[in-house]
């Protein structure tokens, strides 16, 4: 079965496998087997052939959402999707049961301060 979403994203952007594999470092011939054999590229490879693209990773390789489950099984207590999955008494559980710092990575992590101002 055919990847028709990563064939559609290549010609959308008006790129070709050539550019993308290049982009990506790796021989055209595995972008043609991501597309023809609907194959799943390492974690590093998606990231990059879907940023390149300007498209969702999960879009582009389905599975890969299913990888990330696994991944939260074996090496993360638990994994969240998106912020909005958060359970809200978590994030000030988390906080107030800091004993040094909290480290947090966040793209913008103002609804930290806005949903608890105190």
């Amino acid at each position: 079965m055919a990847n028709e979403r990563l064939r559609a994203a290549i010609s959308a952007k008006g790129e070709t496998i050539q550019s993308v594999a290049e982009h990506v470092g790796v021989d055209p011939k595995s972008v043609e087997r991501w597309i023809t054999t609907n194959r799943t590229p390492h974690r590093g490879h998606r990231w990059k052939a879907a940023s390149f693209l300007g498209a969702d990773e999960v879009y582009l390789w389905p599975s890969a959402e299913k990888q990330a489950e696994k991944a939260s099984a074996s090496e993360l207590i638990t994994y969240y999707p998106h912020r909005g999955a958060v359970p809200a008494p978590l994030w000030s559980s988390l906080i107030e049961k800091a004993t040094d710092q909290v480290d947090i990575l966040v793209y913008a992590g103002l609804f930290l301060f806005d949903s608890h101002p105190d």
